[in-house]
């Protein structure tokens, strides 16, 4: 690996939302941490921004400890004149700055403002105003400089002030935000994390993340960007895995503007190269999914042993990108590398390729229907991770896509959804995995889509309240009301009774493991659809059903469900296969891959293509790529990948044989 050093970049009032990807850190300096005003240290901060910027650093986010800065209702005048020097600093080294201005919680620690408390932070006039001229004194001083790329209002302030209800937070961030806008055209961020309902899922519980008031309906439209943070702790590595993406995406699908706010990896708890592995993953990914830009926690360790939250919170120390002794870790070199990689994309014309299709995130994850006893949502938030992880190893890149809630409160009968959306490209792939709540409303629309020439992917869940759903998909069921049909067998052998896509004529046996209701499977006989899948007594585990101009395929048991339960990579590898036979049915010409772990990253240019496939697995994987081209043939291709690695594989416009000689040379296995 080699080091990039940057040219500085010409200031941009957008920046930070456009492309390249930008790659940045969260600071504190070493010596002092989160006591970086009060024990004020200018030479060492100076010292540090000409580091980074000598190291290709794009943006520092960096915190104005708001009990430093606020005193006795008052902004204290000498932590502005430090402010000034911070600017002055980001300007000597060229660095882009995004102050943070309400801390707060920082490192597990929550830190306040005397009389900011529970009772008057969101809500008392005096506290407001306090509030309001502390920012102003921010902004006034700020107006000159050139080298702020945003403002960031809190960091993850639902670990400190959760607030009453959504109406109390979401009232405070408008004023807060609609105050900003009208004196300053910077991006703003509120610095949440974006853990919300909307991603997280409605009614988790989960002390790292308490921000069931926290709504994105509500704030996304009062910023101008989306800072995602996620610190992903699994049993498996899948779901670690692609985390990073399914995230961003999950943002986007609310905001097209994001960037990942903060990740890291402490090496108390990781080797420095699985750090460095680590952040390859998350910065390949965060790019693959269209965000502007990442910033690391952090840029430096500590030795601040007798400082809180340091003193109780050990491994807080150890998430710097350079160690105590001055010198960078291994992961730094993945991130100027992918900043490389998207400075000569982006230089050359390349475009990161449209979403080829919608995940659907139905309304009741987020929002749950009245007096439903479907309240599993930690599981249905495992369910679309994991499904994620295989839409994207079979070669899919999907957006997601959030059905709109209906706000069931109304004392009248009008109908009120909490936000409007459409599908905006069709005739398009959708897919649905365990389908069990959707509003009327929406499962009319999607039929719609599909009779005009759409296509949708969709599995069995029991206890699912789709109407009429024997008669849409063909078939003729034997369900009994409040009683799950558990599979007669712990091994399930697949076969295809008509050497559909993938499979051809050979069969795949998976382990079903001991059931639950979650993996109740459809008994079925078909009437008029076509059977893709069997099992080895002729069961229908498959189906497909034109619908108008386009196709229903319908999975009879609950694959997804199942691979949140088994961990077992034999079940994500034929979940990714029979999505790449779905593909392969409803792509006009492209990649598609039957191997699980993979990820792909598609650019444009024109009429070209390029393609580059990323390994998330914690060993070297064969790879096994089938390529459709414009006259339906297809090709076997065979990728080999260290752990955690990529590398570009196709061109899609090249002829076959440059293609091997290129993956050849990049030293991959074909």
């Amino acid at each position: 690996m080699w080091i990039v050093f940057a040219e500085k970049r010409p200031n941009q009032m957008d920046l930070l939302n456009s492309q390249p990807f930008k790659i940045g850190v969260n600071y504190w300096p070493a010596s002092t941490a989160i006591q970086m005003w009060s024990n004020w240290n200018s030479e060492e901060i100076a010292a540090d921004f000409k580091q980074m910027s000598g190291a290709g650093i794009d943006l520092v986010r960096f915190f104005l400890f708001t009990p430093d800065f606020v005193q006795d209702g008052k902004v204290d005048p000498q932590q502005l004149e430090h402010y000034k020097i911070v600017l002055d600093h980001l300007e000597t080294a060229g660095l882009y700055g995004i102050p943070t201005f309400f801390i707060g919680h920082m490192s597990g620690q929550n830190y306040r403002v005397d009389g900011w408390d529970d009772e008057t932070f969101f809500s008392d006039p005096e506290v407001l105003e306090q509030q309001k001229k502390y920012i102003r004194s921010i902004l006034k001083i700020s107006s000159a400089s050139k080298h702020i790329a945003g403002w960031c209002l809190s960091n993850e302030m639902s670990n400190d002030f959760p607030g009453k209800d959504a109406t109390e937070v979401t009232t405070w961030f408008r004023t807060i935000c609609d105050m900003i806008h009208d004196s300053d055209s910077r991006p703003l961020v509120i610095g949440d994390g974006v853990w919300s309902p909307e991603i997280t899922g409605a009614g988790v519980e989960n002390n790292l993340e308490p921000s069931a008031n926290y709504l994105l309906r509500e704030l996304a439209p009062l910023q101008d960007t989306l800072g995602v943070h996620f610190y992903p702790r699994f049993d498996d590595y899948w779901p670690q895995a692609y985390t990073a993406s399914f995230r961003l995406l999950m943002a986007k699908s609310w905001k097209d503007a994001v960037f990942l706010e903060e990740f890291g990896h402490s090496i108390t708890m990781g080797s420095e190269e699985n750090q460095a592995l680590y952040y390859r993953e998350v910065l390949f990914s965060a790019l693959q999914a269209g965000a502007s830009a990442a910033l690391n926690w952090c840029w430096t360790d500590f030795e601040t042993t007798n400082l809180r939250p340091y003193l109780h919170n050990t491994f807080e120390m150890r998430f710097g990108l350079r160690r105590s002794d001055g010198s960078f870790r291994p992961a730094l070199q993945e991130m100027q590398s992918i900043s490389q990689l998207s400075k000569e994309l982006s230089s050359e014309g390349w475009e990161l390729e449209p979403r080829d299709s919608w995940f659907i995130i139905p309304s009741n994850y987020y929002q749950a229907f009245p007096f439903d006893w479907d309240r599993d949502t930690e599981e249905k938030y495992n369910l679309y991770l994991h499904t994620y992880g295989a839409l994207a190893s079979s070669g899919a890149v999907p957006m997601c896509f959030h059905e709109p809630g209906v706000e069931y409160r109304a004392q009248d009968h009008v109908n009120r959804f909490m936000h409007t959306t459409s599908f905006v490209k069709v005739p398009a792939t959708m897919w649905l995995p365990a389908l069990k709540r959707l509003s009327a409303p929406f499962w009319e629309e999607i039929l719609e889509y599909v009779h005009s020439g759409s296509i949708l992917y969709a599995s069995f869940a029991t206890d699912h309240w789709i109407v009429d759903l024997d008669e849409t998909l063909g078939i003729k069921s034997s369900l009994r009301f409040g009683l799950p049909d558990y599979y007669p067998s712990e091994v399930m052998t697949i076969s295809s009774p008509c050497s559909w896509g993938p499979f051809g004529d050979q069969s795949v046996s998976i382990t079903i493991g001991e059931n639950s209701r979650a993996l109740g499977y459809l008994p079925c006989q078909s009437q008029t659809a076509e059977v893709l899948l069997e099992d080895s007594e002729a069961r229908p585990l498959l189906i497909r059903k034109s619908l108008g101009k386009g196709y229903i395929y319908f999975a009879l048991f609950p694959f997804e469900v199942l691979m949140t339960k088994s961990c077992d990579d034999n079940v994500r590898a034929f979940v990714t296969a029979l999505y790449a036979g779905i593909r392969e049915d409803t792509i006009a010409e492209g990649s598609s891959c039957e191997t699980a772990a993979a990820q792909f990253m598609r650019y444009q240019r024109n009429n070209e293509t390029r393609e580059f496939l990323f390994n998330h697995a914690w060993e070297q994987r064969a790879f096994k790529l089938r390529l459709k081209n414009k006259e339906k043939i297809i090709k076997n291709v065979r990728v080999e990948l260290p752990p955690k690695s990529f590398c570009e594989i196709v061109d899609t416009q090249q002829p076959i044989s440059k293609k091997t000689e290129f993956m050849q040379a990049a030293g991959v296995t074909v």
